[in-house]
Formats: structure tokens, sequence, C-alpha cells
């Protein structure tokens, strides 16, 4: 019974600091893959000019609002996946990097 009770006093102190850091964590996460989808929106804004300059109806007044729709959807979908990398790399530059 005495084991048992200070296991579960050790376990009570334990929680609360373990809490803020899963936070501290899922911040961090969602903030380096909010900058990578915006890393990749501006590259793909880009890169996809000339890909979307030519098709039909690339004049008209709405065109623009459309390709950005567009970099804007594939740029968030690239930073969920997580297969770009950037993101993974951030969070370890700033995990490992942050004063104590």
């Amino acid at each position: 019974m005495e084991i048992g009770a200070q296991l579960s006093e050790v376990n009570r102190t334990e929680l609360p600091s373990a809490v803020p850091e899963k936070r501290e964590d899922a911040e961090l996460e969602a903030a380096t893959k909010g900058f990578e989808a915006i890393f990749l929106r501006q590259f793909l804004s880009q890169s996809l000019k000339p890909l979307l300059h030519d098709t039909p109806g690339s004049q008209s007044t709405g065109s623009g609002i459309y390709q950005s729709m567009i970099s804007d959807v594939l740029a968030d979908n690239l930073a969920q996946t997580e297969k770009f990398g950037f993101s993974s790399m951030l969070q370890i530059q700033l995990r490992d990097g942050a004063p104590e």
C-alpha cells in the first residue's frame, strides 16, 4: 500500500510538467508546418506561373485568384504530408537551439 501511494504521488507531480511539453511540441509543430506552407506557397506561385499562363481563361479577370488558390491548396497539402522535410528540420533546430 505504501509503495502504491508513493507511485501515485510521483505520477501526480510528473503530469503537470509533461502536459505543457506536449502542448509546446504541438504548437511548435503547427508553427513550423505553417511556415513550411508559406515557403511552399511562395515557391509554387512562382514556379506555376509559366504552367498556368497559357491555359484557356488565363487572361480573364479572375485568373490570378484561381492561380493563387491552386498554389494555396498545393502548399497546404504538401506541408501536411511532411514529405518536403522543411518543417521537421525547423522543429529540430528550434527545439535543440531553444534556451532553457
